[in-house]
């Protein structure tokens, strides 16, 4: 069960519910929408570990987290999303400037979700697939 610094469950709880909204909108609206008005019982649990992960970082402030085991790869998935979201945007923004301020602030937006990628807990485990690889084959 790793444990999430007081930083990290910070820039994190910015990013829980994008993602537990993303999951919403993409795949459980297209299911339901397009598909049918019964999700599969695969997605359910998907989803299901969505909502504990919010609750687990939804919390008062930043505080140290526990993250339970059943978690980490949907935790994974989410970190992924995240990466393929966000970071295109700001290494964008770095070709963008040359001024030190600006770069500087990119780049501590850029840190703490590379730091925490390469941490090896979440390095060794296999992500969560449902919540990405469905919406792609729908």
């Amino acid at each position: 069960m790793p444990l999430i610094n007081e930083h990290d469950t910070a820039f994190i709880q910015h990013y829980i519910h994008w993602f537990k909204e993303k999951f919403t909108k993409e795949l459980r609206n297209v299911i339901s929408g397009e598909v049918s008005d019964a999700m599969p019982p695969d997605l359910i649990g998907v989803e299901q570990l969505i909502f504990k992960l919010h609750e687990t970082f939804t919390l008062d402030g930043p505080i140290t987290v526990s993250l339970p085991d059943d978690l980490i790869p949907i935790f994974k998935r989410m970190m992924i999303e995240v990466r393929r979201t966000y970071i295109p945007d700001i290494e964008r923004k770095q070709e963008a400037t040359h001024h030190p301020v600006l770069l500087k602030t990119l780049d501590e937006n850029q840190r703490p979700i590379d730091e925490l990628m390469r941490q090896e807990w979440l390095r060794n485990v296999s992500a969560t697939s449902g919540a990405s690889t469905t919406t792609r084959t729908i």
